[in-house]
């Protein structure tokens, strides 16, 4: 099974279209990719800003781990201060390796979004501080 990590960098995001379950690492597992999901279990958050937190092998441990829905909603409209960087690990099995997939994702602010430790795609510019913030309403399918 080969693991794909995604790192969000600022705001929520809402991942569709695989049937999937976080395990017991943590780790949301994709089964097939025939049914809509919304991706909100299995998310790792961390206040800073890191260039290493972009790469797949990067330990995260000890971030801060949503493993409820309920536990990452609370979070974002409770504590989030509007920037940090959001981590998940998607496993994707054998079976799937080469079949096409997509995840939307729709924000208000800014992203980098990585995919193994590479920028797949960047919607206006993240800033700590909010007026250095060049943001965007965005509905993408990027992946």
């Amino acid at each position: 099974m080969r693991k794909i990590c995604i790192f969000l960098l600022l705001f929520f995001l809402t991942f569709t279209r695989s049937f999937a379950q976080v395990n017991e690492n943590g780790d949301f597992e994709l089964k097939d990719l025939y049914d809509e999901m919304e991706l909100l279990e299995g998310w790792r958050f961390h206040p800073d800003d890191n260039p290493d937190f972009a790469q797949a092998d990067y330990d995260d441990r000890d971030w801060k781990h949503f493993k409820t829905e309920k536990e990452l909603i609370e979070f974002i409209e409770e504590e989030f201060e509007g920037f940090g960087w959001f981590r998940i690990n998607l496993l994707v099995p054998d079976s799937i390796q080469n079949e096409a997939f997509y995840i939307d994702f729709i924000l208000a602010g800014a992203l980098e979004l990585y995919a193994e430790g590479k920028l797949i795609c960047k919607k206006g510019i993240p800033a700590k501080n909010r007026m250095d913030e060049k943001a965007e309403y965005v509905m993408l399918n990027p992946v």
